[in-house]
């Protein structure tokens, strides 16, 4: 058996670790961290809470489009799958207009399929759109 010293600085080794050394190790060096490394993982709550705070920008109001600009934009968005900010006429509970961000993946001549960011689809009234924003690349 060797001596507790022999293993201090594994570093300076030029011989592989055996499987009977990595034992000893640990052993006789390696102290689990027990519940402190189960800090660093979130809770779902808190998850949840934090996706909702980062969705919860004021949104600006934009000026109202008339319908032929919507319907352009809205065009190059399916044509060109660009994403797209829609601004709704329907206000949230927070008093603040809804938003949409997401590329048009379908229309008619009165309402339009968008996905989401998130991946779901929302089918839209036209009616019920009052700007829409072209995104860059990026997303903003």
């Amino acid at each position: 058996m060797r001596k507790k010293d022999e293993y201090r600085d594994y570093s300076l080794r030029k011989k592989p670790i055996t499987e009977q050394e990595a034992r000893f190790f640990f052993d006789h060096y390696y102290q689990d961290r027990g519940m402190l490394k189960w800090q660093g993982f979130y809770l779902s709550d808190h998850t949840a809470a934090m996706k909702q705070e980062d969705q919860t920008v004021q949104v600006v109001p934009q000026e109202e489009q008339s319908l032929a600009l919507i319907s352009k934009r809205l065009k190059l968005s399916w044509q060109y799958q660009k994403a797209v900010v829609l601004q709704l006429r329907e206000i949230s509970h927070d008093n603040v207009l809804c938003q949409l961000k997401g590329i048009v993946t379908g229309y008619n001549e009165e309402k339009i399929i968008i996905r989401s960011n998130e991946g779901t689809l929302h089918s839209i009234d036209l009616e019920e759109i009052r700007n829409v924003g072209l995104l860059k690349k990026n997303g903003s």
